[in-house]
């Protein structure tokens, strides 16, 4: 993880999730509960100053663009982008490993 991660107290993180600096898993202030915080699915890729907000769940392997702000659940393998994100299609990076077969 990257320096400067700020993360609410709900937030959740999979594995292998890699997440640039000042990055804020942060809350809408319109939700309470124990999901008011995003759920970050496995092997995605949060770009830097990248702010998802609320209850939202970024799906695994999905990629958010750097400085995006998230307010709507992001599909697995999918690419957010843009200061309200919109969805761009397939992703482009990963970290995790390929599965290789022969």
């Amino acid at each position: 993880m990257g320096v400067g991660l700020c993360g609410g107290e709900t937030s959740v993180i999979g594995e292998d999730v890699s997440i640039w600096h000042n990055v804020t898993l942060g809350s809408t202030r319109a939700e309470s509960g124990l999901h008011r915080h995003p759920r970050i699915g496995s092997g995605a890729v949060i770009g830097a100053r990248a702010i998802p907000l609320g209850g939202i769940a970024i799906g695994a392997n999905a990629n958010i663009a750097a400085g995006s702000i998230v307010v709507a659940d992001v599909p697995s393998g999918t690419v957010a982008v843009g200061a309200k994100a919109m969805l761009r299609g397939p992703v482009r990076v990963g970290f995790a490993p390929v599965k290789r077969t022969r």
